[in-house]
């Protein structure tokens, strides 16, 4: 059996279910619509990253033990709507089992580091630009980079010389950002996946041959 994390930016695997409203709605938005729609995501997302797993055609049985969520958690040391909408959800989130793949509902959100230590969790990850008043994310592909590179890291030091991987690191994510983290996770050894969600089109300067993959909604099998 393999042990997965999933490692997901939020901003791109909202998107696999269309809200009835907008996204600069999103703050206006009562928890009591955001909840469901937090839940109809992620449900969707399991299928779809099992579908996808289950289309590597590997020889074991997949166990995603943790989904790890990326996104402006945070305003100053304030939470977001959108993290008190995860924090109501996630109770209610259930397993599922596709094929060769067990997703487990078991959630951490990535301003809490891997690494731990005093100077984690990470807050004001959601700011105002002072210039033009524009609400951004800060520091959201750098901590999934972050603590993607910790967990292969560590995986990487259990693995047994001559044995398979025991692990699979997969990356919810659209943004090219993403790219050199998950081929130094590669490079450690650890099969590592970037599943894109909205972006189908690769940039041909790259070489991701087999890194890069559209994520599946369509059982395979």
């Amino acid at each position: 059996m393999i042990r997965a994390t999933v490692f997901i930016d939020w901003d791109a695997a909202k998107r696999l279910v269309k809200p009835k409203w907008s996204a600069d709605e999103n703050e206006s938005i009562p928890l009591t619509k955001l909840v469901p729609h937090v839940e109809s995501c992620f449900s969707e997302l399991q299928t779809s990253v099992a579908n996808t797993i289950n289309a590597m055609r590997l020889n074991d049985y997949v166990t995603i033990i943790k989904s790890r969520i990326y996104h402006g958690w945070h305003s100053r040391k304030s939470k977001t709507k959108e993290r008190a909408a995860w924090e109501d959800a996630a109770p209610k989130l259930r397993s599922r089992s596709v094929g060769k793949v067990s997703y487990l509902p078991d959630i951490a959100y990535g301003n809490e580091l891997l690494c731990g230590g005093k100077r984690s969790p990470l807050f004001d990850t959601l700011r105002k630009r002072p210039d033009t008043g524009q609400i951004e994310q800060k520091m959201v592909d750098t901590a999934l980079t972050s603590d993607l590179l910790w967990y292969c890291r560590s995986e990487s030091c259990q693995a047994k010389r001559g044995d398979p991987p025991p692990a699979l690191a997969i990356i919810v994510g659209d943004d090219d950002d993403l790219i050199p983290g998950a081929i130094v996770s590669e490079a450690w050894g650890i099969p590592t996946r970037v599943l894109r969600v909205g972006r189908d089109n690769v940039n041909k300067h790259l070489s991701t041959g087999g890194l890069i993959v559209m994520l599946s909604k369509e059982s395979t099998c």
